[in-house]
C-alpha cells in the first residue's frame, strides 16, 4: 500500500473476518499478504485498523505490479501562465494554450524499486501546431520534434524512447524548446509501460 506512513494495527478480509498479514517496506509503504483466493472475486474489502492517527505520503506511487501507468495532463504541476483544460470527456482532457517557452508541465512521483519504462505520449495537435520540447528527470533527456497534423481532432501517439530509474522520488518534466506559429500541442497524457 504506497503512500500509508501509519502503521497497521490489525488487517483483516470483511467477508470472513480472516487476518491478513502486512510488513513495512519503508517509512511510507506497506505490504498486505493476500491469499491466492478472495472470498469475493468482484469486490473483496480489505479492513485496515491503523494504529493511531492517518498519516500518510501525498507523492504518487507508480507501483511495480501494474504494467501500465498514465501520467494524465490533468494531473500534472502546470508552470507558467495561461494553460487552461479541455472538457474532460474522451479525447478532450488535454491541456492546451501552451504557446509560451515559459509554460512546462511537471509530475512528481514515487518508485519502490529500479524500473524502466517505455513512454507514450497522447496528444492533439492541428495543422501549424508543434514544435520542439525536452522531456526529463534526472540524468534522462530526451529532444523531441512533433509536427501537427491536418486534423484538430485526430489523437497522435508519440513513442519517446525508454526511461530507466532508480528507486526513490522523481519529476518528469516536458519543457518547450521553440513553439511554431499555433501552440505546441494539445497534451493528453504519457503512457508509461514497464518494460521486463
Amino acid at each position: 500500500m504506497g503512500g500509508l506512513k501509519s502503521d497497521a494495527a490489525k488487517t483483516y478480509l470483511l467477508a470472513n473476518k480472516k487476518t491478513l498479514t502486512t510488513r513495512r517496506l519503508n517509512e511510507n509503504d506497506i505490504e498486505i499478504d493476500l491469499p491466492a483466493q478472495m472470498p469475493d472475486t468482484m469486490a473483496t474489502v480489505i479492513v485496515l485498523e491503523l494504529k493511531g492517527a492517518l498519516k500518510t505520503d501525498s507523492v504518487r506511487v507508480l507501483a511495480s505490479n501494474v504494467p501500465q501507468q498514465r501520467l494524465l495532463a490533468f494531473d500534472a504541476q502546470l508552470h507558467g501562465k495561461g494553460f487552461s483544460y479541455g472538457d474532460g470527456k474522451t479525447d478532450k482532457y488535454y491541456v492546451q494554450n501552451w504557446k509560451t517557452n515559459d509554460q512546462w508541465l511537471s509530475w512528481t512521483f514515487r518508485t519502490t524499486q529500479p524500473v524502466s519504462f517505455t513512454v507514450n505520449m497522447k496528444y492533439l495537435a492541428g495543422e501549424g501546431n508543434g514544435g520542439t520540447f525536452v522531456l526529463q528527470t534526472g540524468t534522462y533527456s530526451k529532444e523531441v520534434k512533433i509536427t501537427g497534423s491536418g486534423s484538430v481532432t485526430k489523437v497522435l501517439n508519440e513513442d519517446l524512447g525508454t526511461l530507466t530509474l532508480p528507486a526513490g522520488t522523481h519529476e518528469l518534466t516536458i519543457k518547450p524548446v521553440s513553439i511554431d506559429k499555433g501552440e505546441l500541442m494539445k497534451l493528453l497524457e504519457l503512457q508509461l509501460t514497464q518494460r521486463k
